[in-house]
């Protein structure tokens, strides 16, 4: 059961939900899910928000789109500190 939970909240937050929209929607119906089949709620509200933060930081999700573009500037300029030991003309602009 944990794992189902898992996986639709990484599906919900992959298609494009925030970290709080998953939370507000799965946590009632974690619940209800928790007590029907005799689980902790505990691990539950750890199932979602693992989920939630793991399908957060899939490259097309909103998250995502940030670390991407972080990513791509730091290393852009990692690699720019590389080249201009070599006084390579395209990062010296």
């Amino acid at each position: 059961m944990p794992f189902a939970l898992l996986t639709v909240a990484i599906i919900l937050s992959v298609m494009g939900a925030t970290y709080f929209t998953v939370i507000a929607f799965l946590a009632p119906i974690t619940i209800v899910i928790c007590e029907e089949s005799r689980m902790d709620k505990l691990t539950g509200a750890i199932v979602i928000n693992c989920g939630a933060i793991c399908g957060g930081n899939f490259p097309t999700s909103n998250f995502g789109v940030v670390f991407r573009g972080l990513a791509n500037i730091y290393d852009h300029i990692g690699i720019c500190r590389v080249r201009n030991t070599h006084r390579n003309r395209l990062c010296q602009s």
